[in-house]
Formats: structure tokens, sequence, C-alpha cells
């Protein structure tokens, strides 16, 4: 065969928009805004960005919000559902917002875990609650083996990049593997309508006829 080209190993990420938005933003926006209003969350330890508002790993405060059993959830396993192949049955680990309005930003980051006493995510979310494409960052996806390419080449023809910005618009839920590198740019103020997301960590526990230990993360 001459001139054969073939991509290998493709990373896979997943998204859909959820018709139930503005029934979700009944349901949590504004507890999320007053929450916001108090100022009284702090940047998670080890976080990079210095401005950002997020209930990340704040039980007691995403448990006001959301609900001790999250009532968003069942829209989100709905929606996680599309993009299995085949049966399955996962464990939500957490869910928080994040709340962008004056310039935030955050680092580049995954949602992997060093700690061995919480059990590793195969997956994680994010739903875009409120979002306008016009004034607002998208999340961007960062190349996993980006520094292994730089001893390499990418033809220049292929305009290969090492990020990726999908389009987003209000109400899109992503799903993507948990190891995979993303960040969000710092934006214009936007005072007059907040960039608010929802993410969450799950683990797979069983996939079709087979079970996954989660503890072990195979």
């Amino acid at each position: 065969m001459n001139g054969y080209r073939k991509a290998l190993f493709p990373i896979h990420i997943y998204q859909a928009n959820i018709k139930e938005n503005e029934k979700i933003k009944s349901l949590v926006l504004n507890k999320i805004e007053k929450c916001y209003h108090k100022k009284d969350i702090p940047v998670p330890d080890g976080w990079h960005t210095d401005k950002i508002y997020t209930s990340f790993d704040l039980k007691e405060v995403n448990d006001s919000i959301f609900g001790s059993e999250n009532i968003l959830h069942p829209y989100y396993i709905k929606y996680i559902s599309k993009f299995f192949d085949d049966s399955f049955k996962i464990v939500i680990h957490d869910t928080w917002f994040n709340y962008y309005v004056n310039g935030e930003y955050q680092e580049i980051h995954n949602h992997l875990t060093s700690d061995l006493f919480i059990p590793p995510s195969h997956f994680s979310c994010i739903h875009y609650l409120t979002f306008n494409p016009d004034k607002h960052e998208p999340v961007r996806f960062v190349d996993p083996i980006e520094e292994v390419r730089y001893s390499s080449l990418e033809f220049n023809s292929h305009r290969y990049s090492e990020t990726y910005a999908p389009t987003i618009q209000e109400g899109d839920f992503f799903m993507f593997p948990s190891y995979l590198e993303h960040f969000v740019k710092k934006s214009q103020p936007t005072p007059d309508y907040p960039r608010i997301t929802i993410a969450l960590n799950f683990a797979v526990i069983n996939y079709g006829d087979k079970g996954v230990d989660i503890n072990d993360g195979n």
C-alpha cells in the first residue's frame, strides 16, 4: 500500500446537550448564587489558580446545594448512559460547582488522585449550567503525550495542536477519561452572567459482563 496514513490510539471525549438544563437551573442555581455571595470559600489547597470560586471537596456545601442523595445524579446518569455501548453500573464519587465571573481561570490539571483512601475515578464530567459562548472560555483538553511529541515531528500540513477546545453551548455535558488534562483560560469579567459549571467524577464498577474492582483501578 502506498501513502497509507492511520491515527493510532485515539482518546475519546463525549458531548451531549442536557435538554432539562432549565429544570436543573431551577433546582440549584439560586442556591449556588447564594453560596457565592457569602464569599466564605477559599481556593482549595494545592490549586494554583488564585481566583476560582469552587465547592470542590466541601461535602457540607455540596449537600446543602444538591442534597445528600444528589438531586442531579439521575439527570447525569441519563446522559452518561447515552455514551456507553453496553450495560453499566457506576459509582459517583463527588459533585461540585465552579463559579467564574471576574476573570477566574483554572490551571492544567486532571481528576486523578494520589490518595490511597479515595477510590480512583475512570471518568469525569462537566456540565455547563450557565455559559455564553460569546463571552466565556471553554474547557481546553491537553494532549497527554505532548512532551513525547517534542522529540518527534508532527507534519505541519496536518495542523496538529496540543490542545483542543470544543464548541460549547449552555447545557452541554462532557464526559472524558479522568487522566485527561484540561484547563480554563482567564476570561473577561462577566458580572451580568457568570460561567457556572458542575463537575463530577465516577468509577465504573460493571461494564457489560465484566465487573471492575474500584479499589485497584483495573
